[in-house]
């Protein structure tokens, strides 16, 4: 169970560590990223600097709804970018020693459960997140929403 979980975290590592092709774009930093990187940019300014969340899109808000969610995602911005960062360098370390002469698995195992646990909790922080976007939405909206994720199952 070890080694099933070690190799996942290192291939997920990997595809994570390697830059975009030539001709493609960069990948985004996140589902919450609040600078318009990647695909946020498509669904719609909430305020200056900030978008809607890409599941949005064509979602009709009010003006105390877009208010509301630029409240909350920028309340959200800063734990989630700090999650980003520590991720990012525990990604980093395991890397680094994935590529040395000092690997060993014992070594590993500790910075494997470290990148498991950040990225649990990033996920814990998106889905909090989300349902607090949901908790926003009308019925109506909701059905929207629902259609929208529905028509984009595969």
């Amino acid at each position: 169970m070890r080694k099933l979980l070690l190799a996942v975290l290192l291939c997920s590592s990997a595809v994570f560590a390697m830059p975009p092709m030539p001709g493609e774009p960069p990948c985004p930093h996140g589902a919450m990223s609040m600078e318009g990187k990647g695909g946020m940019g498509k669904s719609g300014a909430v305020g200056p600097g900030e978008h809607l969340p890409p599941y949005l899109t064509g979602i009709a808000l009010s003006d105390e709804q877009k208010n509301q969610l630029a409240e909350l995602l920028k309340s959200r911005r800063q734990p989630m970018q700090d999650l980003g960062k520590q991720e990012h360098q525990a990604k980093e370390a395991l890397l680094a020693l994935s590529f040395s002469n000092d690997y060993s698995s014992d070594k590993a195992a500790p910075m494997i459960a470290k990148l498991a646990q950040l990225h649990s909790n990033m996920l814990g922080e998106i889905s909090a997140a989300d349902n607090a976007v949901f908790k926003l939405l009308t019925a109506e909206q909701l059905a929207v929403l629902k259609g929208h994720r529905q028509a984009n199952k595969p």
